[in-house]
């Protein structure tokens, strides 16, 4: 049976709290081009406006001395405020409602999508890859084409998998140097560094002001207080970058190097500007993130105006190594003139797949925003009391409109329909597009409460996060999320109310994988062959879900089917699932231990 206990991780507790400002951009003498050397670092939860660099107070000298060797933007666009689907965006160049990536668990990038990875590799580069994160592991996707990958351990199969295992910032640079130094001097290298302790600690920052001590608020209070104090951790993450910096000017290395930083999200609680709640947001202060770019050759810096895009990053890598991106890239060089009528997207679909209620995007060209989905409203980016002229916000519905919103993973309603009502379910399913729900208060209410329960849910604090689920569960009972967290939290500890939370989430969304999925750990104890059945109705839609694949393999063991069982298992770590400790040690997969066919496949994978 899959993996119920916690497994442990180093959750790095670092906090980076910025804002939106202006900035100061290099302009360059000449592009990069033809680079032999190429970083590009990407952070979760960089929110611009506390640092120096961009009209604050904080310093960071790492990432200002790369602005002084290129351009710098603070009002640039994610195109999702996720990690993931952030990261898939900043390694193809495709926006999301094109890699088809919808959040930081349940979706893989396509096989046959290059990725700047396998552009790299194709054309000789040596590639790595250091993701701090489990949200960016083996069952991501992302890793292809990479010829070396420092990830994270394997995240557990539970609720907690939202509270993503983390490897400390100098953890992560200590291993880019060590892989420098397998290098020779005349290597040609491309690197991603994934550095996300500021949206750890927000998220943990989050949880103990909905939950815990009156201490922590304190402390976030004196911070606030004293805006130019430098927020705990970003020290240790400007240190991660000034580490990679010194090992690039060591080999002397940096003279031939591009160096990018970007962020993929911004701050998580949504500012005030927020519809959804924490962790739910496309507003501004969500998904406008710092870009960075350095190189040898920049002039003076000067002021620059432009709106920057995700897909703008890859592009420029892309143009700098002299080859072309997948067809469906549309960013633009950061080093061309970008036109003054552009129109920048971003997505959130967390709303609609997490919560239920309708899915988000948002547009912005030059001064006006047009966000659609939980409220639909178009205004001004400075000033939301200055009317907006109609053929701007024309623009801005057109550009939307545009847009085919990618379907996200289901099961036919007439396959699982016969399944679930033969286990005595009533079916009512909300509207594919998602339901209404409540005003913007209560949604941040709803938000607030379950993204504290998953900062939490590693702690053994139990009875407070299955409460923080309960009040939850009142604010909205017919919240997706929250039934589902809820009932993997509980399967292990009591099946037959977590089979009555998954259940009723299933009368509601009969088609949705991941409920079929934990439903069917849910009944598990109670018949597994009833498992088995459920599972299967799930693998054609997932077909490279580790997790689901893992389940089947344990299926097949206890049926007997040991031959099955061994491929299954196969494709179960080929797809990203990884943890060997439990393949030891679960009980399903005992006839599969005692012929010697396990210990055969981790000789092969460990």
């Amino acid at each position: 049976m899959p993996l119920m206990s916690k497994t442990a991780s180093v959750i790095a507790l670092l906090s980076l709290v910025f804002c939106i400002g202006a900035c100061r951009q290099g302009q360059p003498e000449q592009e990069p081009s033809g680079v032999d050397v190429v970083i590009l670092v990407t952070v979760d939860g960089l929110v611009p406006d506390e640092l120096r660099l961009f009209g604050g107070e904080v310093d960071m000298p790492a990432l200002e001395r790369i602005a002084e060797m290129g351009r710098a933007w603070g009002d640039a666009w994610t195109a999702a405020p996720m990690t993931r689907p952030g990261a898939a965006t900043y390694l193809t160049g495709v926006a999301p409602d094109r890699h088809r990536m919808r959040d930081d668990l349940f979706s893989t990038l396509p096989d046959d999508l290059p990725t700047l990875a396998t552009a790299f590799s194709d054309a000789g580069y040596r590639t790595a890859a250091f993701p701090d994160s489990s949200f960016l592991g083996a069952d991501s996707g992302l890793l292809r084409g990479f010829d070396l990958v420092a990830d994270p351990p394997v995240a557990v199969i539970d609720a907690s998998r939202w509270h993503p295992s983390i490897r400390l910032p100098e953890e992560v640079a200590g291993d880019f140097g060590s892989w420098l130094d397998t290098l020779s001097e005349d290597d040609r290298y491309f690197a991603w560094v994934h550095l996300s302790g500021p949206l750890v600690v927000q998220l943990w920052e989050l949880s103990t002001d909905v939950a815990l001590s009156e201490q922590m608020k304190q402390k976030q209070a004196r911070r606030k207080k004293d805006p130019g104090e430098t927020p705990p951790g970003i020290e240790e993450l400007d240190a991660a970058v000034s580490s990679i910096l010194a090992r690039l000017e060591q080999r002397g290395d940096l003279e031939r190097a591009l160096i990018v930083v970007a962020g993929t999200q911004a701050d998580v609680t949504g500012g005030t500007d927020d519809l959804a709640g924490p962790g739910f947001s496309v507003g501004p202060s969500a998904i406008r993130v710092p870009v960075i770019l350095g190189w040898s050759g920049a002039g003076e810096s000067r002021a620059q105006d432009q709106l920057v895009w995700a897909p703008d990053v890859p592009a420029t890598i892309a143009r700098a190594a002299g080859f072309e991106l997948a067809p469906e890239a549309e960013g633009i060089s950061l080093v061309d003139s970008v036109p003054a009528d552009r129109t920048i997207l971003s997505w959130g679909w967390a709303s609609l797949d997490q919560m239920g209620w309708h899915a988000q995007r948002t547009a912005r060209s030059g001064a006006f925003v047009r966000v659609e989905g939980l409220e639909d409203r178009t205004r001004h980016v400075d000033d939301p009391e200055l009317e907006v002229p109609e053929a701007d916000a024309a623009r801005l519905v057109d550009a939307l409109s545009a847009r085919a919103e990618p379907a996200a993973p289901a099961v036919p309603l007439d396959r699982a329909r016969p399944v679930l009502e033969s286990r005595g379910l009533t079916l009512e399913p909300v509207p594919s597009e998602g339901r209404t729900f409540g005003d913007g208060a209560r949604r941040r209410q709803v938000t607030r409460k379950l993204l504290a329960a998953r900062g939490m849910i590693r702690s053994p604090i139990a009875r407070q996060i299955l409460q923080l689920f309960e009040e939850a569960r009142v604010l909205d009972p017919d919240n997706p999320g929250v039934l589902l967290d809820q009932g993997q939290m509980v399967t292990s500890r009591n099946p037959t109310r977590a089979a009555r939370l998954l259940g009723h989430g299933l009368e509601l969304y009969p088609t949705n994988p991941e409920l079929l999925h934990w439903y069917a750990h849910a009944v598990w104890s109670d018949s597994w062959q009833d498992a088995e059945g459920i599972i299967e109705l799930i693998l054609p839609y997932k077909p490279q879900d580790g997790d689901v694949l893992y389940d089947l393999a344990c299926t097949r063991a206890l049926s007997g089917n040991l031959d099955e069982s061994e491929e299954l298992l196969r494709r179960a770590i080929d797809s990203g699932f990884r943890n060997f400790d439990h393949m030891e040690s679960d009980p399903d997969m005992r006839n599969l231990r005692q012929s010697g066919q396990l210990s055969r496949v981790l000789m092969d994978y460990r």
